[in-house]
């Protein structure tokens, strides 16, 4: 097994760390999706003040007022930043596979995460909490900040990398003293659209897709991510918009907001749901709630699947040109959000607490190289998976209105 060197010299040792980047990039979106999910939505919130558990300012504060796009509370600031890091992990795929890797997703396991990447962050699945603000805080932690401790956060200084920014760090330094590690031809990449990514590169860089086909390319995209995440600096202007910067605000307006009462708390989900029982994971063991996670799960794969196979058939064209793209993204935002919110609230089996999305996938995603055939396990995969949302009275009919408009669009999705 090749590891991550103190300096990245080989493109054996440059794909090994941007697979890191790209599971690392996965696994916040993840974590930070559970959270947002985990604080209740608008409505519940409006049902909330109705019966005086909270007050008209901890629903806006938790879920802005339902009216500004922009005032969406914390639960639509974290969803704004998992949504980044979602095309955080694309960006990290256009970087490893301009060095000559292929597109590459991960089968969470928060069981063994935090084992394997020295972080020195639990990584975990768990709802919203200070804690768990913490844990955000030391993830985005910037390189160019000398201590270390945050929060309860510290690193022991033995590992290749401790911040998911000291990685990109390594990473660019590679490309750097290494441009041949660059392997992909100039303008034969795709990409990503340039609205999902910040006022900084809209303004100078409108055309910008996230493509890397060569060294300045590269370095973009390094810088862009790092940004995104952890401010570049704190003197500059993207510092405000950043994962670090907002997490640490989120956190101290949540302390000034406890100081006047015990008010808020999330859905008691477990943490580390999961289907079976798995050392470091908390088996969910109400039936009819397990076969809802088996649907997510089930959606969750087809998504991934879809880009997968976007990239190895078509690895050249813009994503947002892509139907498979496109239809991955939109199961995404049509049936895991509503899963992942009904599953906040379905009973775990295990008292005083409830389930929630567990991300699992059965298998490694693989690409399938015959169009028809991958076409087929798609359509066959929706077709059990509306089959098992009928016999379910938890799931809402417009799920599973969705799962039967899905198994008939992707008869001739390509």
């Amino acid at each position: 097994m090749i590891e991550i060197k103190e300096e990245i010299t080989t493109a054996e040792e440059i794909i090994v760390a941007l697979k890191d980047a790209v599971e690392l990039e996965m696994s916040l979106m993840l974590q930070y999706l559970y959270a947002a999910y985990s604080i209740p939505n608008l409505v519940s919130g409006q049902e909330y003040v109705k019966r005086g558990i909270w007050k008209p300012e901890h629903l806006n504060f938790m879920c802005g007022d339902g009216e500004e796009r922009m005032n969406q509370g914390i639960r639509g600031i974290i969803l704004r930043i998992a949504r980044e890091e979602m095309i955080h992990f694309l960006m990290a795929n256009n970087l490893l596979m301009a060095v000559g890797g292929s597109f590459h997703t991960c089968t969470p396991d928060f069981s063994k995460m935090s084992k394997f990447y020295p972080l020195g962050v639990e990584m975990a699945l768990e709802p919203f909490s200070e804690n768990c603000l913490k844990r955000f805080i030391g993830f985005e932690w910037p390189s160019y900040y000398q201590d270390r401790t945050v929060a309860g956060h510290s690193t022991n200084g033995k590992t290749t990398y401790s911040s998911v920014s000291q990685l990109y760090q390594k990473i660019r330094i590679a490309l750097v003293n290494n441009p041949e590690l660059i392997l992909v031809e100039k303008n034969k990449t795709g990409g990503e659209h340039h609205l999902y990514l910040n006022k900084k590169t809209n303004t100078h860089h409108p055309n910008y897709q996230c493509q890397v086909d060569d060294l300045d390319s590269a370095l973009f995209t390094i810088d862009l991510i790092t940004e995104q995440g952890e401010g570049a600096n704190a003197e500059v202007e993207v510092f405000e918009d950043s994962h670090f910067n907002k997490f640490q605000n989120i956190y101290h307006y949540l302390q000034e907001f406890n100081l006047q009462g015990d008010w808020f708390h999330a859905y008691p989900t477990l943490k580390n749901p999961s289907i079976a029982s798995i050392s470091g994971t908390n088996q969910v063991l109400n039936e009819e709630t397990v076969e809802v996670m088996q649907i997510f799960n089930g959606c969750f794969e087809i998504s991934m699947q879809m880009m997968v196979q976007h990239f190895g058939k078509r690895p050249t064209e813009s994503l947002r040109m892509s139907r498979l793209m496109n239809t991955s993204l939109e199961i995404m935002a049509v049936l895991l959000r509503p899963l992942a919110i009904l599953l906040m609230t379905l009973e775990s089996g295990i008292p005083e607490k409830t389930a929630g999305p567990s991300f699992e996938l059965s298998q490694p995603i693989q690409y399938i190289p015959y169009d028809k055939t991958a076409q087929k396990l798609i359509v066959y995969k929706f077709e059990k998976l509306y089959a098992k949302a009928q016999s379910l009275k938890t799931v809402p009919d417009r799920i599973k209105e969705l799962l039967l408009f899905f198994i008939d669009f992707t008869q001739n999705l390509d």
